[in-house]
């Protein structure tokens, strides 16, 4: 599985969804805020383990 789109949200733009490539499609995954977004690196194209 890898990053596939990472967005704000709507109400609230301090936090983004993170979107996941799973099984040949394009699925939501999961929201953090901004500070986890920038102390894991997160970005599009990055290798996941849901585990």
């Amino acid at each position: 599985m890898f990053i596939t789109r990472i967005t704000t949200q709507k109400n609230n733009r301090n936090r983004y969804n993170v979107y996941i490539e799973e099984k040949g499609r394009e699925k939501y995954a999961f929201s953090v805020d901004e500070h986890t977004l920038v102390n894991f690196q997160l970005q599009k194209g990055e290798r996941f383990n849901g585990s």
